[in-house]
C-alpha cells in the first residue's frame, strides 16, 4: 500500500516538473486562479464565487509536443502569470502515458470530458464561462503563439460574458449604456435561438435516419413478399443471392479495415470485390 502511494506521489511530482508547474499547482485540491489544478469540481465553485472563466487545457503533459510548447511558450512566462492570476481559472485534463500522474478518481472523468467536449486532439483548451456549462469557444496551439497573443485570443472570446459586459458597461454614459445592452441582449437571444435550432435539426436528422432505414426495411420486406408469391426454386435462388451479397460486403469491409496501401494489386482486388457486389445487388433488384 505504501508503495502504490509513494508511486502516485512520485508520478504527480514528475508531472509537475515536466510542465514547469510545482507540486501544489498541480495539486488535487484549493485550487488558485492562475495555476494549475486538476480539480475542476473545487474550480466551479471558485469560479462561480468570483465571476472567473475556466480555461480546460486536454493535454498529454508527458508526451505531447505542442503541450510542451505552448507550457514553454505561454503559460510559463510571467506576462502570462501576471494575467491569469486575476483573470482565470486554468484546470488540467491530463491524458499521460503514466498513468499514475493523474489521481485514478480522475481518469474515468478525463475520458467523459473528453467525449463531451468532442475533443480529437492534443493540446485542446475548451474555455468555460463561470457558470462552468456555457461554452465559450475552443482553441488550440501554435508554434508562434505568445503569452499576448493567447491572451488577445480570450479577450476575444470574453466579450460578451456578462461580467465583461457589465464593466464595459460602467464606463458609458446612461445612453450609450442602454443602447449598448440593448444590441447585447440581442446577441444574446440570436445565440440561444441558433442554439435551439441546431438542436432541432439534430433530432431531426437523427429521425430521418431512422425512417431511412425502416424504409430499407420494409422495401426488403416487400422485396421478400413478392419472391414468397413466384414460389419455392425462386425464393432459394434470391436468399443465396442475399447470403451473397452480405458475405461480399463483410469480406470488403474487414479488407478494408486492415488499412490496405494504395497498391496497384489492392486497386486490382478492390474493383473486383466492388464489381462483384455491384453484380449482385442488380441481380437482387430484379425481384
Amino acid at each position: 500500500m505504501r508503495r502504490k502511494v509513494l508511486l502516485v506521489l512520485l508520478g504527480i511530482i514528475a508531472f509537475s516538473v515536466s510542465n514547469g508547474l510545482t507540486a501544489a499547482d498541480s495539486g488535487v485540491k484549493n485550487p488558485t486562479p492562475g495555476k494549475w489544478t486538476m480539480d475542476l469540481d473545487t474550480a466551479k465553485m471558485l469560479a462561480k464565487e468570483k465571476k472567473l472563466p475556466i480555461l480546460l487545457n486536454f493535454a498529454g503533459s508527458d508526451w505531447c509536443k505542442w503541450c510542451k510548447l505552448m507550457e514553454k511558450n505561454v503559460f510559463s512566462k510571467q506576462a502570462w502569470k501576471n494575467y491569469a492570476k486575476d483573470n482565470i481559472l486554468m484546470v488540467l485534463i491530463d491524458f499521460p502515458k503514466d498513468s499514475t500522474i493523474v489521481p485514478q478518481e480522475y481518469i474515468k472523468r478525463n475520458n467523459v470530458l473528453k467525449t463531451k467536449y468532442n475533443v480529437s486532439g492534443f493540446p485542446t483548451f475548451i474555455v468555460l464561462d463561470d457558470n462552468a456549462k456555457t461554452v465559450l469557444g475552443k482553441l488550440s496551439a501554435g508554434r508562434k503563439k505568445t503569452p499576448e497573443s493567447f491572451i488577445e485570443e480570450l479577450a476575444k472570446l470574453f466579450r460578451y460574458r456578462t461580467a465583461e459586459v457589465a464593466r464595459y458597461s460602467k464606463t458609458l454614459n446612461p445612453k450609450d449604456k442602454s443602447e449598448y445592452l440593448s444590441i447585447v441582449n440581442q446577441l444574446l437571444k440570436c445565440n440561444k435561438a441558433i442554439k435551439h435550432h441546431k438542436q432541432q435539426v439534430s433530432i431531426a436528422k437523427q429521425k430521418i435516419e431512422e425512417l431511412d432505414q425502416k424504409i430499407v426495411d420494409l422495401k426488403s420486406n416487400a422485396q421478400e413478399f413478392r419472391v414468397a408469391q413466384l414460389g419455392d426454386d425462386d425464393l432459394k435462388q434470391y436468399r443465396k443471392l442475399r447470403a451473397e451479397l452480405e458475405k461480399a460486403g463483410k469480406e470488403m469491409a474487414h479488407w478494408k479495415s486492415k488499412g490496405p496501401q494504395r497498391t496497384e494489386e489492392n486497386m486490382v482486388k478492390f474493383q473486383a470485390m466492388k464489381t462483384t457486389i455491384q453484380e449482385l445487388s442488380k441481380k437482387l433488384s430484379g425481384y
